[in-house]
């Protein structure tokens, strides 16, 4: 049961219980016997422990009531391992093993908010306390005298200070300073989140909670330590409206703030990067790292500082999850001669012609397509060679990329067309994303298949995953509304764990369950189904779907039924006027 390990080390940095590492036994191999008297044995030392270091003055009344809180739920979780000797069969599972790991994921799951509960009372002692008891004081300052704070809390570091003993001042002095120059209040719950954010981990806040505002709060703190602090997100809009927007109240404390778009030059970002406070896109960032890595450390084209301090990240599991095995790529441009790229348009010619199934076969899951031998025997009597593969005349690469960009890559879902030139689409945003192009001379073949000029084709220069370019900083943390679900890949990939702070106020939206189709068909037509009722009661709907495709499909359904709509996506007529469809 790995599984179970898994889900233990998951939930352990929530409950601040790092003696209770359940892999520290070597579960794997050992029987269930064993292992239950293990956790029995880790539970009560860690208890005893508690108790010895309660009794000599070294922890609080606080403390020691949340260590038996978090070693109560392992408690529950050895009792339910134990039942599976007697029950497991009669619950349908195929192995004891299968059962444990959903056993232990539903004890888990049940305390979950164990540890959060004991993270977020030792925050409102710690912080939202002394903070809101700060604030009469705070009101009383000027905005010249809450700037000169800043000064004063630098000059505490560097007589000793830690950032952890300014954080009730610092976070004071941030939220009066919101006040004066946006008009908005940190409520307490985001004074949580942004204490979350501070001891690097990640904060999961509901949608309309306010997680901009509360990113000003570490950011501040930790910007004062001179080292500079990043915020990243997903897209230059969002970057761009929030340095616009949150850099006043930084600016407003004397500190510095940059901001690092697609279409900036090396000398701004270089400029950016050196102020306090930077905001930039995750991507432009990572390939900032990738060109500063060409160089030597000594070069002027340097952009980046030269360490990796602290980074916020926003969307964070759509970052470091669903785009963090997804490689950044920094190539370089390649020349082939004119013969060589005269093939692709071949290529593609003559794959217009087979037939799948009877000539080659796709591995849609693969993004992968096989060549039959009938499909080999007509592609070398359509070009007029006697073997595909012969290494003095290479037809077989070009032929079966061509074939690809026929049968598995698709316009308007993995790539548009724009200008004359084939703009891939990220999966994850929908977005087009000029700059990066297929490797493999697949981007070549695409354009072959349009029918548009072929670009010279690219070779890798330097690559790395979001995986292990975050893993550099040397403390990062992140805010979502969606982190609960990936908390076990967010801890084993990251060492990132996540608190669930509390809404301002009880959420009264309802949460559907997951509807499932047998079609397509059958899926869009209840689909439209609730546009149409959601359209009679003036209530309005945004509709996201997979592709651009799917996007226009549902458009054509609104259209032909008179409701009225905006359509987005990647298509260029439609994302040139995306801030004016999100107004």
């Amino acid at each position: 049961f790995p599984e179970a390990i898994e889900a233990f080390d998951m939930y352990r940095p929530s409950c601040n219980a790092p003696e209770l590492r359940v892999s520290h036994i070597g579960v794997a191999h050992h029987g269930t016997g064993r292992v239950l008297r293990s956790l029995e044995h880790s539970r009560k030392t860690s208890v005893a422990n508690a108790r010895l270091l309660h009794k000599a003055g070294r922890m609080s009344d606080a403390r020691l009531k949340r260590k038996h809180k978090c070693t109560g739920v392992r408690a529950a979780a050895t009792s339910v391992v134990q039942s599976t000797n007697t029950v497991y069969s009669s619950k349908g599972y195929r192995s004891k093993r299968g059962f444990l790991k959903s056993a232990v994921e539903s004890v888990l799951s049940s305390g979950k908010n164990t540890g959060d509960e004991a993270t977020i009372d030792r925050l409102q002692k710690t912080v939202v306390e002394p903070v809101n008891a700060l604030e009469p004081s705070m009101e009383a300052l000027s905005l010249d005298e809450l700037r000169d704070k800043t000064a004063e809390f630098r000059e505490r570091l560097n007589n000793g200070a830690s950032l952890d003993s300014l954080l009730p001042e610092a976070f004071a002095v941030v939220r009066e300073t919101s006040k004066r120059v946006l008009g908005l209040r940190h409520f307490d719950v985001q004074l949580l989140g942004g204490a979350v954010l501070h001891e690097g981990c990640i904060a999961e806040m509901y949608t309309g909670e306010g997680k901009t505002l509360v990113a000003t709060l570490p950011s501040y703190l930790n910007a004062l330590t001179g080292r500079g602090v990043l915020v990243g997100t997903v897209n230059d809009y969002l970057a761009k409206r929030d340095m616009e927007q949150m850099g006043q109240i930084h600016r407003a404390l004397g500190l510095t703030v940059g901001i690092v778009l697609q279409s900036s030059a090396p000398e701004e970002r270089k400029e950016a990067y050196a102020q306090d406070i930077t905001y930039c896109t995750c991507q432009e960032l990572g390939f900032d790292y990738l060109r500063d890595n060409n160089f030597v450390k000594e070069s002027p084209d340097l952009v980046l500082r030269p360490d990796l301090h602290f980074i916020i990240v926003d969307e964070v599991d759509s970052i470091l999850v669903d785009e963090g095995r997804n490689p950044l790529i920094l190539s370089e441009v390649l020349l082939y001669d004119d013969a060589y790229q005269t093939k692709f348009p071949k290529a593609a010619e003559v794959a217009a012609q087979l037939e799948e199934g009877v000539h080659y076969k796709v591995k849609l899951r693969d993004h992968n397509a096989e060549l039959l031998d009938a499909g080999m025997l007509r592609a070398e009597e359509l070009i007029g060679v006697k073997d595909l593969w012969d290494l003095n005349d290479m037809w077989g690469d070009p032929l079966l990329n061509a074939i690809k960009a026929k049968s598995v890559f698709l316009r308007d879902v993995h790539y548009i067309v724009k200008d004359g030139k084939v703009i891939l689409v990220d999966q994850n945003s929908g977005r087009a994303v000029p700059n990066r192009r297929y490797g493999e001379q697949m981007h070549e073949a695409l354009e072959a298949k349009e029918g548009v000029e072929l670009q010279n084709p690219t070779k890798n220069k330097a690559i790395i995953t979001y995986s292990r370019f975050f893993k550099l900083f040397e403390k990062a943390s992140g805010m979502t509304g969606t982190a609960r679900t990936e908390a076990a890949e967010l801890w084993t990939q990251y060492k990132l764990g996540v608190v669930t702070v509390p809404s301002n106020r009880p959420n009264i939206r309802k949460d559907y369950p997951l509807m499932l189709y047998m079609t397509e068909e059958a899926k869009f037509a209840a689909a439209f189904d609730e546009f149409w009722w959601a359209h009679k009661v003036f209530r309005p709907v945004l509709v996201g779907t997979t592709s651009v495709e799917g996007s226009e499909r549902i458009s054509g359904m609104l259209r032909e039924n008179g409701i009225p709509h905006s359509l987005l996506n990647a298509r260029p007529k439609y994302a040139a006027a995306e801030a004016q469809v999100i107004a």
